[in-house]
């Protein structure tokens, strides 16, 4: 079979329109809560966060506060300038006085307390903690208050985000959403309707898809996490139609052979030579 000019223009042509068409990404898959049920009118009840828990390598920042101060003082060992909030509960010597001291967790659950040396708060909510604490100091200090403060929530979000990596919060709390906007929201080819979340709780692993699409996310169990908890937001299946800037330079020369192509052929057809 003779392959005309004509023909070889028209299959360049249409390559280039079919490699084009792969990459499409459909409004609907970039707007999200556009599913599942509508979105009630007025105000609803909110489910709250779910209790933090106390994990080996956990840092915390605890503040003892008295009516007499100076008392008080020795639970309040301070950061030295440097030190970066990461030390242990050690008293701070010599250098700049930033802030109160950070206590790293142990791998054994406990802090190294001022006084009262190690203390069990592994599985403990920073409530529990602050309770603890309470009870062991109010013998000493009259009307003690006792602020227990998490410096480290982390998650990591990966996959199909801007800035994929580790999220760290000085908070309790982090939902599924914020955790995704701090890793610079989703990609154009963010494939929103299947977002994985690994939660790994006393030696147990489990697997959650999420669907940010629908409106059912907000009464997900999973939409509040945990303390290393792993966020993976998976690509688009037209993500696997962009081309390379390599493929794209290529494409870019055969359409411009198609044009050359499609000129000498009409040269030729008014010359008269077809």
């Amino acid at each position: 079979m003779l392959i005309t000019p004509f023909k070889i223009t028209g299959y360049c042509l249409l390559l280039m329109l079919f490699l084009s068409s792969t990459s499409c990404v459909k409004f609907e898959q970039l707007v999200n809560f556009n599913q599942g049920t509508p979105f009630p009118r007025g105000t609803i009840d909110v489910s709250t966060p779910p209790a933090f828990t106390v994990q080996p390598d956990d840092i915390l920042q605890i503040q003892v506060t008295s009516t007499n101060m100076e008392l008080a003082a020795p639970y309040n060992p301070m950061m030295p300038s440097g030190s970066g909030g990461m030390a242990g509960a050690q008293m701070a010597r010599g250098g700049d006085v930033t802030g109160p001291m950070s206590y790293l967790v142990s791998k054994n659950g406990t802090i190294l307390f001022p006084k009262f040396g190690e203390i069990q708060v592994s599985g403990l909510s920073t409530y529990e903690v602050t309770d603890t604490l309470t009870t062991l100091l109010e013998p000493a200090l009259k009307d003690v208050v006792v602020k227990v403060r998490v410096l480290n929530f982390r998650v990591i979000v990966t996959g199909e985000v801007r800035r994929p990596g580790p999220v760290t919060v000085p908070e309790e709390s982090l939902n599924v959403l914020e955790a995704i906007s701090m890793a610079g929201d989703f990609t154009d080819f963010s494939n929103r309707q299947n977002v994985l979340v690994i939660r790994e709780v006393a030696g147990q692993r489990s697997y959650v898809r999420l669907n940010v699409l629908s409106t059912d996310l907000f009464y997900s169990p999973y939409y509040y996490l945990q303390q290393g908890d792993i966020v993976y937001v998976e690509p688009l299946r037209e993500k696997s139609g962009l081309l390379s800037n390599e493929a794209r330079a290529a494409f870019s020369i055969i359409g411009g052979v198609s044009s050359v192509v499609s000129l000498v052929v009409t040269v030729l057809a008014v010359s008269g030579a077809f």
